[in-house]
């Protein structure tokens, strides 16, 4: 458990911010020396001791007693707010601050592991903040720091606030970045727990927009980096206690005094401004006005504004608490949601980005700006055949449509998995969290691995183009993560897996457990050795397209003309090439066969066939390749060419087991066209469907294939598959 010290308390926001986030903390010390926001902190938190205190006040000892891993701090604000006197340093109201980065801090022998925060936009430009800057780095604390409003995430309230968060880390840091982020990918699993706590009433209405006077009226001002699309902004309406409220209305001399300057927005407003603590006291630049349905003319209520600010539902101000002073504590807290950011997921996905995908600048990860654009994701066509497993049995299965090599979509074929049950995020999350799992390969052909709890929040939260992907080959040979075997079975249409017979140690991987953030996906391949594979969902949707063995290569793979860094992803071809067949042009007997595949589903795709894959929300999956006596004879000319040493052991195990097959290996013409050759150039990226190891890549077979022109743009027919560090060389 965490031990937090929240210092310069006010009224808790910190505090909610840490239950929102559901870390598993204990808040130690609550410090503040207002008393009446002290009253208020103690009757919604009765439980953590609130200190009446001066933080210059409480010894050097009293900190080494409490030990905290985590610093929560607001230091008083007005002396960086642009309407106050800006006297930084030399108001008495920063002593509390520098006593902490000169005196206590420095002096510390077990510092805090964490510290975070808040402050107005302007901090950034103060004496306060280079003084923080300095402490930091002369204590070996990494920080990133961000300016941000809640409007940003959909929520109605402009209120651009400083945020810093800080790691001290165990070996001094050479170089610091001075920059100050506008944006997170850290907040769709937090937006969505927004939306459950305030969920829509049902309104279609305007879109989210910069109101045209934003900046010059309110003076809390924000960022224009909006991260939410206009339709996951939450109306104003959500968070009211009801539409008419005769005691905040305004009389007709408040109105001819106030009504031309004030900011007067409707329950169907996405935008309000920023409100300041002198709310009820002044109008120009205080806070947004609300006009009721009976269009009267009134002021947000303290519980309303507090709901702006994402406090819990069940917070509440005492009865002593007059309306003037809530507004003033409110117009002196800061906005929970924004809080919540996860300063160790972010540290660790900055490494495991840097790892998997050197090639790309930290910025680029969002460069095309894909999180935005639904319309991939959005995809709503279903041409493939589906079937019921109650209904065919696995005689039937074979002869209709493996052996004629038919991909099919089969429903009810594992109904009784224990996996719908186990695979859960939040269930995943407890079990497995301190347990590493692939994400991607690093420029020499390495795994690249992150722990579950910080890949799954990442999963929820980021905004990446192509989001990292988790592709864990080798969980079977795993003391803890083998467990997942438990939790499935082979189904019974593939049941028969000659590959066995070589034993887990020679044949190459096979058999992946994935989980996909929306975006993530497989670029367009080929799977391996002529293999059929079978995938099964548990949770989530896929998008697949699907193309016959015959299509020329040349068609379906992007270059690097098309997409300098990121040809190999799964959105990349969505975006370039799937819009090329779906022209008229396109030649007809390579046509794209798509299908959204649904939880509950397994999608049989037969050896040979091209398919692209992209996750349309969270997936969690398992999908295995297999060699069948049906596909054996073309699976066998590809591994005697591209495993001669495998195919030995094979065919000696054959020989035992199988006789049959043995004896169809003379027959078998090493000459004949086997079609392409499996692709696995997308395995180093960072939505690998493939492990790149010498197991899983065809290197010595021959390719034969018809070039076809069409009327599209022009890219390179000869583009080959190359390895990472060929790619990035190229670059």
């Amino acid at each position: 458990m965490l031990r937090a010290v929240e210092l310069f308390s006010g009224i808790g926001g910190m505090h909610c911010a840490l239950d929102f986030v559901d870390l598993n903390y204990e808040i130690i010390a609550a410090i503040d020396i207002n008393p009446t926001a002290n009253l208020v902190y103690e009757s919604n938190f009765p439980n953590a001791p609130a200190m009446n205190r001066t933080i210059e006040g409480i010894s050097l000892n009293q900190w080494e007693k409490w030990n905290a891993d985590i610093w929560l701090m607001s230091p008083p604000c007005q002396p960086f707010t642009r309407q106050g006197k800006q006297e930084d340093l030399n108001d008495r109201r920063t002593d509390g601050f520098v006593h902490l980065m000169k005196s206590i801090l420095p002096q510390l022998k077990a510092k805090p592991k964490y510290i975070l925060l808040e402050n107005v936009s302007g901090f950034e430009y103060s004496q306060a903040h280079q003084l923080l800057l300095d402490t930091l780095q002369a204590h070996n604390y990494y920080y990133e720091q961000y300016l941000l409003s809640p409007i940003q995430f959909g929520i109605p309230n402009s209120r651009l606030r400083f945020y810093l968060i800080a790691k001290q880390q165990e070996k001094p840091i050479e170089t610091y970045s001075s920059s100050i982020l506008t944006r997170i990918s850290n907040f769709e699993r937090l937006y969505n727990k927004l939306r459950q706590k305030f969920p829509s009433k049902g309104l279609s209405l305007e879109e989210n927009s910069l109101h045209e006077n934003d900046q010059i009226t309110d003076r809390c001002s924000h960022s224009s980096e909006i991260l939410v699309q206009p339709d996951q902004s939450i109306y104003i309406n959500d968070f009211l206690i009801s539409n008419e409220n005769q005691d905040f209305e305004l009389n007709e001399k408040q109105l001819e005094r106030g009504l031309h300057v004030c900011d007067i927005i409707t329950c169907h407003a996405k935008r309000s401004f920023c409100f300041t603590k002198s709310y009820g006291k002044y109008f120009e630049g205080t806070g947004s006005l609300f006009r009721t349905l009976s269009n009267r003319i009134r002021y947000f209520t303290p519980k309303e504004i507090a709901n702006l600010h994402c406090f819990p539902l069940n917070y509440q101000f005492p009865e002593q608490i007059t309306t003037r002073q809530a507004y003033s504590l409110l117009g002196n807290s800061l906005s929970v949601f924004v809080i919540n950011m996860n300063p160790r997921t972010i540290k660790r996905i900055s490494n495991v980005r840097l790892k998997a995908r050197s090639e790309l600048k930290p910025d680029e990860w969002q460069q095309n700006n894909y999180y935005y654009d639904q319309h991939v994701i959005n995809c709503s066509k279903d041409q493939l055949e589906r079937i019921d497993a109650r209904n065919i049995t696995r005689e039937d299965f074979i002869e209709k449509y493996e052996r004629p090599a038919k991909p099919v979509i089969i429903q009810h074929l594992i109904d009784d998995w224990p996996a719908f049950e186990k695979w859960t995020v939040e269930k995943l999350g407890k079990k497995y969290r301190n347990q590493r799992f692939k994400v991607g390969e690093d420029d020499d052909g390495k795994s690249v691995k992150l722990k579950l709890k910080y890949f799954l929040d990442y999963a929820l939260n980021n905004h990446d183009d192509s989001p990292l992907y988790l592709f864990e080959s080798s969980f079977g040979e795993h003391q803890k993560k083998k467990r997942l075997l438990d939790d499935y079975d082979i189904p019974e249409y593939f049941s028969e897996d000659l590959f066995r017979l070589v034993g887990d140690h020679r044949r190459p991987p096979y058999r992946w457990w994935c989980i996909g953030p929306q975006r993530s996906g497989t670029g367009i391949h080929i799977d391996p050795l002529g293999t059929s594979a079978w995938n099964a969902l548990i949770t989530g949707h896929k998008r697949w397209c699907i193309f016959p063995p015959s299509t020329p290569r040349h068609l379906l793979k992007p270059t690097s003309v098309d997409s300098p860094k990121s040809k190999d992803e799964g959105i990349t071809w969505f975006k370039v090439i799937y819009p090329r067949t779906q022209l008229s042009t396109w030649p007809k007997e390579y046509a794209c066969v798509e299908v959204i595949q649904h939880p509950g589903e397994v999608i049989f795709v037969p050896g040979g066939y091209w398919h692209v894959v992209l996750n349309m929300d969270l997936t969690v999956a398992v999908t295995q390749n297999f060699c069948s006596s049906v596909n054996f004879p073309t699976v066998w000319a590809r591994v005697i060419r591209s495993r001669p040493k495998m195919s030995k052991k094979f065919l000696e195990n054959l020989k035992r087991r199988r006789p049959d097959l043995a004896r169809l290996t003379e027959k078998i013409d090493m000459n004949a066209d086997t079609g392409p050759r499996s692709d696995t150039s997308s395995s180093s990226s960072s939505s690998s469907s493939a492990d790149s190891s010498p197991d899983s890549a065809d290197d010595d077979e021959s390719e034969t294939e018809s070039k076809v022109t069409i009327d599209q743009p022009s890219f390179d027919q000869g583009d080959e598959p190359l390895t990472k560090k060929q790619r990035i060389s190229s670059l």
